[in-house]
């Protein structure tokens, strides 16, 4: 079970609406500010877990993962299909994270029959990890 860490959140709340934090904080905020959907696996089993569709440059990809595993988000579902993907994969591997298999969703609209994606699970890491702008 998820501990979100309310007083993290309300900082980085804070400051996506200043602009003052970098783009994979503001990208974690934004998947964690999403919530939460409903997953399947390919053997039926359900899984509950944010959702991010975009992609992270590769100078974002700590600030992203940091800013995720310090709101306390254990795990979310990437659905990005582009070339940027697998870049993707391997960045949150080097940040301690690793995949917990492939999931689909039906989707709330009527554009698409159904949403693939990619579990990716984030490990604890020790201590409280800086995902802030640094002080100009």
């Amino acid at each position: 079970m998820e501990k979100l860490d309310e007083k993290f959140l309300e900082k980085i709340r804070k400051q996506v609406k200043e602009g003052t934090v970098s783009l994979g904080a503001s990208r974690a905020f934004w998947t964690y500010n999403d919530g939460k959907k409903d997953w399947t696996t390919h053997a039926g089993r359900k899984v509950s877990a944010y959702g991010f569709s975009g992609f992270c440059w590769e100078k974002d990809i700590r600030d992203f993962i940091t800013t995720l595993r310090n709101i306390g988000v254990k795990k979310f579902v990437i659905t990005n299909t582009s070339t940027a993907l697998m870049d993707n994969l391997h960045g949150f591997a080097d940040e301690g994270c690793y995949i917990g298999g492939l999931v689909t969703r039906q989707p709330e609209t009527k554009w698409s029959p159904f949403e693939q994606g990619i579990v990716v699970c984030i490990r604890e890491k020790a201590g409280k990890e800086s995902a802030e702008k640094p002080e100009k």
